[in-house]
């Protein structure tokens, strides 16, 4: 469903299946993943067709858009990194209980919800840190700002941090009496800069911006 960013609703884009993620590519289009379905599409929003599906032998999880490729999160494989066409580029090989990940300026950024754990690693597969902390439980959805800030919601703890600094440094930014309640995606916009935190528990999205 879109929406303005004053909350309007434009209209409903219609999708083959229950989608598990989405990322935007540009104004026109966006690759949606359906988990235990196997397969992700591109999609042009303003035709409302369907360019592209790509089949997987795995349930396909979370979804990202950057530098023109698209990276998807593929179980028991790995990051699978594609161009705009479909064609699968390479891997990234990471730990089998990723979930979430987003993509900017040549790193790859993860969540481990098992672990309670943030990653961030080059397009090789190389680790640069990653963060841990008792304040964020069960984090799933994340987004990363061109100065590398990243932010990450809290599934279990209602709650939505800030991390800089390469893991160094947490900031708590928003709570449960913030209206976040069981947050699973969060999505940031860089030229207004708003994010955009969806609930799961009572289907609610709350835009915010970033001061």
């Amino acid at each position: 469903m879109r929406y303005n960013e004053d909350g309007y609703f434009i209209h409903t884009i219609p999708v083959s299946a229950t989608p598990y993620d989405l990322t935007v590519i540009d104004t026109d289009h966006i690759a949606v993943s359906y988990n235990t379905l196997n397969y992700i599409e591109v999609i042009d929003i303003r035709k409302m067709i369907v360019l592209k599906t790509v089949k997987f032998k795995n349930n396909c999880w979370g979804i990202s858009y950057s530098d023109g490729k698209i990276y998807v999160v593929v179980r028991y494989e790995g990051i699978v990194v594609l161009d705009i066409e479909g064609t699968i580029l390479n891997t990234v090989k990471c730990s089998i209980d990723v979930s979430n990940i987003t993509t900017i300026d040549k790193r790859v950024y993860y969540t481990r919800q098992n672990q309670g754990s943030v990653h961030c690693c080059r397009i090789t597969g190389d680790e640069i840190w990653d963060f841990n902390d008792k304040t964020l439980g069960t984090p799933r959805g994340i987004c990363a700002a061109q100065d590398q800030n990243v932010f990450v919601v809290g599934y279990q703890s209602n709650n939505l941090l800030m991390v800089q600094d390469d893991g160094k440094v947490r900031l708590t930014l928003l709570t449960k009496t913030d209206g976040l309640d069981r947050p699973s995606r969060v999505c940031y916009n860089k030229e207004k800069n708003m994010l955009l935190v969806c609930n799961q528990t009572n289907g609610v999205a709350v835009l915010f911006r970033v001061l």
